[in-house]
């Protein structure tokens, strides 16, 4: 008898250590840091070789992005302002990680995936891998992106920063 009551014991302390996880990311003011990899164009799709003559753009000031408790529960991802008509499917929720699988549709048909993980309640790092398929005269080319953000909790409270959009989940 005792052995069951110890087990059961155990197994709502763990249950309840994962939803205390879980809830410690906070909703409110992030500063979000960011780098973008472009491949060039004509090379094999994600090919990111330091001579392919690819680019690198960094947002080296730290931008105030507002996450909302929606946003922070449902998606966990900091998605960069350039993406436009994309939905996220198959959404992975771990303790300390989510990740989904990313489609857009318009201008820039492609597929990808995003991660974003916490290292703890106030730090979380992103990555978004791209593969865009972009129409030029009657050619199709496809070209890959990849973009990492390193993010860092603020405060509760966004101010006057407004939070992003963030397309629905299929």
């Amino acid at each position: 008898m005792l052995k069951k009551e110890v087990c059961f014991s155990l197994t709502c302390c763990f249950f309840a250590l994962g939803l205390a996880q879980a809830q410690t990311r906070k909703a409110g003011l992030w500063e979000v840091t960011s780098n973008t990899k472009m491949q060039k164009p004509g090379n094999q799709v994600g090919m990111f070789g330091q001579t392919d003559g690819g680019s690198s753009t960094s947002n080296a000031v730290p931008l105030a992005t507002c996450y909302t408790r929606e946003m922070i529960d449902n998606y966990g991802i900091l998605l960069p302002p350039s993406l436009r008509d994309c939905q996220l499917t198959n959404p992975v929720k771990k303790q300390s990680s989510i990740n989904a699988d990313l489609s857009c549709s318009g201008r820039s048909n492609g597929k990808g995936s995003i991660e974003t993980v916490w290292s703890d309640p106030d730090h979380a790092t992103s990555v978004i891998h791209f593969v865009a398929k972009q129409k030029q005269g009657s050619n199709t080319i496809s070209m890959g992106w990849t973009q990492e953000a390193t993010a860092v909790f603020k405060s509760s409270s966004c101010g006057d920063v407004k939070p992003r959009t963030v397309p629905p989940a299929k």
